[in-house]
């Protein structure tokens, strides 16, 4: 109404966020683009964070959702893929009326593909264009490049997320452990001091809807920081939450929903429910457990409750003792996790105890610069529960048949690329 009042005449919403069909309850939806395109006023939406094309196939019709005549609650739309890969266009016929203000008459949607190896109807962005782009922020690229190839430190592990999904992973017990430190000194003299202190991470690239090539990579050697930035991609910032045992565990099967159940003996089965992005997929530092592939998972994709007697974290351990339902502890984890995202937090007594200005990355940079060489990982005491006989099918990065071996103990066996680009690999459990 403000906008409308300060004389717009149509008014374009850029929303991060996917799309989903139209909902009762558009608080508890991550992707609502739809439920925006219903509120009266908004002529036209841009969506985006679901890394989705639309209008297209990668969406199916429903309540709300037209993707063929690319509308959302009959109004324009978009949502163009992910990393520049489609250009998103729309155009309007306008007409102005007898008021003088301009309205939609008629409105078409498309997507074009800015990659010529991406399949596009219409034909991929002219070539053209694509050069005029490219020499318009050349300067401002170089510029950055120079700036992130900082030196700020250096490895002797070579740290990868290629198998971050699966088995223990150098490059989250460095995050988690310079979390664990931040968050200990910050805590220092005051009444939560005393309270054991975890850490809370996850690989924030690995494969997905972002392709094979979506994966952290970093050898032995220097670190630069364009490295911190690749493992600390978003700008969050530190924070810690007070919460309860019983917290602890419902936050573990979150985590662990994004596993697909397996039978006993089973043989080939899809391992990773692909309606989960890997950033659902907390890891937590500081406690043992394991996770019983064979019991149903607890929470749907979109955070709701999937089965109430849905568990599948067994053996919940702090130092080596039962952690029970009542137990306190302190979770060091980011502003995107304490501040709801994710829905890791439905239903929790969790108690934001630290809210900061620091962003995680510029706090991995003081941890690596504060303590000299990354030489080892955390200890770390997860693992799936063992299912002999039973094998289920894990994607990955065609570079992770380098480092097959760090998945130890668990065994795996290379398949072959598939058609989407991801090296198939048969894990034995």
């Amino acid at each position: 109404p403000k906008l409308r009042a300060a004389g717009a005449d149509l008014i374009v919403a850029l929303a991060h966020t996917g799309i989903a069909p139209l909902s009762d309850t558009p608080d508890q939806n991550e992707d609502c683009a739809t439920d925006l395109a219903a509120i009266e006023g908004l002529d036209v939406v841009v969506a985006g964070h679901s890394h989705l094309t639309f209008p297209g196939t990668d969406h199916l019709r429903s309540p709300g959702v037209d993707p063929v005549g690319g509308t959302l609650c009959k109004k324009p739309a978009v949502l163009p893929g992910h990393f520049g890969s489609h250009l998103g266009v729309i155009d309007l016929e306008l007409q102005r009326g007898l008021a003088g203000r301009w309205t939609i008459v008629q409105a078409r949607t498309e997507l074009r593909a800015t990659r010529q190896s991406v399949p596009s109807n219409p034909p991929s962005v002219a070539a053209e264009t694509v050069r005029q782009l490219e020499a318009a922020v050349v300067g401002v690229h170089r510029a950055t490049r120079r700036w992130i190839r900082r030196d700020i430190g250096q490895t002797t592990l070579r740290l990868h997320s290629y198998l971050a999904l699966i088995t223990d992973s150098p490059t989250l017990s460095l995050l988690a452990a310079a979390q664990s430190d931040y968050v200990r000194a910050a805590m220092a003299g005051t009444v939560h001091a005393n309270l054991p202190i975890l850490s809370a991470v996850a690989p924030f690239k690995a494969g997905g809807r972002s392709g094979p090539d979506n994966y952290v990579d970093i050898p032995a050697g220097p670190l630069a920081l364009r490295h911190a930035a690749d493992l600390c991609p978003f700008p969050n910032t530190v924070s810690a939450l007070k919460l309860s045992g019983a917290d602890l565990a419902d936050w573990l099967e979150r985590s662990a929903s994004i596993y697909h159940r397996l039978s006993n003996g089973s043989a080939n089965g899809q391992l990773i429910d692909e309606d989960f992005a890997s950033f659902q997929h907390d890891r937590i530092f500081g406690i043992g457990y394991e996770i019983d592939l064979s019991g149903p998972p607890r929470f749907a994709a979109n955070g709701s409750l999937r089965r109430r007697a849905g568990r599948r974290v067994r053996n919940l351990t702090w130092q080596g003792q039962p952690v029970r339902p009542n137990d306190a502890f302190l979770l060091a984890t980011n502003s995107f996790r304490s501040g709801g995202a994710g829905f890791f937090l439905t239903d929790s007594s969790a108690q934001l105890v630290l809210e900061t200005r620091l962003l995680s990355r510029d706090m991995l940079v003081r941890h690596i610069q504060a303590k000299g060489p990354f030489t080892s990982p955390s200890a770390q005491t997860w693992r799936f529960s063992p299912m002999p006989g039973t094998t289920a099918v894990f994607e990955t990065s065609p570079a992770a048949l380098s480092c097959l071996s760090d998945a130890l103990p668990l065994a795996l066996k290379p398949l072959g690329i598939a058609q989407n680009g991801f090296l198939q690999v048969r894990v034995h459990f």
